[in-house]
C-alpha cells in the first residue's frame, strides 16, 4: 500500500481510484472519446517538495488504468522531464507551465486528435 500523500493529503491509491470513478462515468454517460494523460513531474524549487516518485507511481497506474478500460493514454511526463524534475526551459515556478510548456503540450496531444 503507498502511503505516500500528495499535497492535498491524497495518496497515490487514493487518487487513482478517483480517476477511475471519473473515467468509468464518462464511459458510461457519454458519448466522448477519453484520454487518459500522464501528471506533468514538478521541479525541485516546487512548494511540496519531491513528489515526483509519487508522480511516476501514479502515471504507472494511469497507464495500467488506460489499458483495463481501453482508452487512449498520452504520456506527458517524459517529455517535460529532464534528470529528475520538471525541465526548467518549461515552467515558470517549478509547477505551472511557461508559453513554451504549453506548445510542448499541444504538440503531444495534437498527435491524438
Amino acid at each position: 500500500k503507498i502511503i505516500i500523500k500528495n499535497e492535498n493529503g491524497k495518496s497515490v491509491v487514493e487518487t487513482l481510484t478517483e480517476y477511475r470513478k471519473i473515467v468509468e462515468y464518462l464511459l458510461e454517460c457519454s458519448h466522448t472519446k477519453v484520454y487518459i494523460q500522464s501528471v506533468l513531474p514538478v521541479s525541485a524549487e516546487c512548494p511540496y517538495g519531491d513528489i515526483n516518485a509519487n508522480i511516476e507511481q501514479l502515471n504507472r497506474e494511469l497507464k495500467n488504468l488506460a489499458q483495463e478500460l481501453d482508452v487512449s493514454f498520452i504520456d506527458l511526463f517524459t517529455e517535460f522531464i529532464r534528470g529528475d524534475e520538471l525541465n526548467p526551459d518549461y515552467h515558470i515556478d517549478g509547477i505551472h507551465l511557461n508559453a513554451q510548456g504549453y506548445i510542448l503540450w499541444k504538440t503531444i496531444i495534437s498527435d491524438y486528435l
